[in-house]
């Protein structure tokens, strides 16, 4: 038996946060909350890349908005052996720079050196808008030596030109980054333990301006144990030993769902041909859905049918 007795001056509410971070985000609110590390796990010929290009393409048409209302741009780099296979086009759909931001197989330098270069972009889009604010002052304000002195020196560096007259960056509006690892089974990528690419996936908020991560996988066991804890949007094909599945991503998903009904879930969402099981926890408290277009919950059972009375 157990007996429970309050603390003096001490209780269990949470502490409250002030200015809390607000990320660039789909203006759908159905689409995943940024910045999310997503696994898209189903045998060939599933569709999972397909699902897993099918997203990104409706958050780009959606469009993207940072918490101030501006409008700014997907960037997407995929990592693929087969990111030019004819067999593989359904990445083509994407607004990707196919000369700049594809990688065809991992490589630890050259993948430190695009998120350098990705972090460096919004290094110069920050700066680029920054001048932009000041100069908009510069030409409204009556007296110029009322100015802030480092908004000054921001217009100083560039001589008082006019924005339109100064190079622009990249992504002179901002960018939100999304990473694709799609059929890396037997590369690098996985294989080197706590690597460069381990780290910035489980640090995927803090690192180069906060990063989106889409794993396609075969078998989800083949994702480090480490990386697929913090995946929080998974999606799962129909499997012949859908217990091994269950078992995967039940970690994940334990403090929400017990076993018996994640697997009755599972046995519904993916009873058609390509059709998966999505847990989506990027707002907190998981949403499970039948591919993108279809909410799934649990009917509660009646007391008369869980006591075996008609």
């Amino acid at each position: 038996m157990i007996e429970e007795k309050s603390i003096p001056n001490w209780d269990n509410k949470p502490v409250p946060i002030k200015d809390k971070v607000k990320y660039p985000q789909c203006h759908d609110l159905n689409a995943p909350k940024n910045f999310y590390v997503s696994i898209f796990c189903g045998s060939r010929g599933t569709g999972k890349s397909f699902q897993l290009s099918k997203m990104l393409k409706s958050v780009e048409e959606k469009g993207t908005y940072t918490p101030e209302g501006q409008k700014i741009h997907n960037r997407i780099l995929l990592i693929s052996p087969t990111a030019f296979s004819p067999s593989n086009n359904c990445f083509r759909c994407l607004n990707i720079d196919w000369e700049n931001d594809i990688m065809e197989d991992y490589d630890e330098d050259e993948f430190k050196g695009k998120i350098q270069e990705i972090k460096q972009d919004h290094e110069d889009a920050k700066e680029y808008r920054n001048y932009c604010r000041c100069y908009k002052i510069f030409e409204k304000i009556e007296d110029p030596n009322k100015m802030r002195m480092e908004d000054m020196m921001t217009l100083y560096a560039k001589d008082f030109q006019n924005p339109d007259e100064i190079d622009k960056p990249k992504y002179p509006d901002g960018f939100i980054t999304t990473i694709i690892l799609d059929d890396l089974l037997g590369s690098k990528a996985f294989k080197l333990g706590r690597n460069y690419l381990t780290n910035c996936i489980i640090r995927n908020r803090h690192t180069a301006g906060g990063l989106n991560f889409c794993i396609a996988v075969q078998a989800i066991n083949s994702v480090p144990k480490n990386v697929r804890l913090n995946a929080n949007f998974i999606s799962v094909f129909k499997f012949a030993n859908k217990q091994s599945v269950i078992n995967d991503i039940m970690p994940n998903l334990s403090a929400w769902v017990s076993e018996e009904n994640l697997t009755e879930l599972y046995d519904y969402a993916t009873q058609e041909p390509h059709s998966s099981l999505i847990a989506d926890m990027t707002n907190g408290t998981p949403i499970f859905k039948k591919n993108f277009d279809k909410l799934i919950t649990l009917k509660k059972k009646s007391l008369d049918k869980i006591d075996g009375v008609e």
